[in-house]
């Protein structure tokens, strides 16, 4: 399996825990949960591994707030509604990029 592939496979994952009935926040820590391994270098597409990079850091920022919280849990359940919609969109955005990308053309 190719890494596009991968990225693939990781990112359609991530989508099917945003499409849940819980809380944005916890959709959105069960969608990074999925993409944990997911290295932004390794994208075939530059620009596409940096929105990712950027992304992945703007969800792990925060400092955890008790021992075993982890950076994402701790940045996603202290971001308001904008800022999660805001990331959703752009991990449906990054997801929808490599489907493109996967069609012969």
């Amino acid at each position: 399996m190719s890494l596009d592939s991968y990225h693939r496979e990781k990112f359609s994952n991530a989508m099917y825990s945003l499409a849940t009935h819980l809380p944005l926040d916890q959709r959105l820590v069960h969608a990074f949960t999925e993409l944990i391994m997911v290295q932004p270098e390794n994208f075939s597409d530059q620009e596409l591994g940096e929105k990712y990079r950027i992304l992945y850091a703007q969800v792990t920022a925060a400092e955890e707030q008790y021992e075993g919280q982890g950076t994402l849990q701790a940045t996603l359940l202290n971001m308001n509604d904008e800022e999660l919609n805001e990331v959703s969109r752009t991990v449906v955005e990054i997801s929808n990029q490599l489907l493109w990308d996967a069609i012969p053309i």
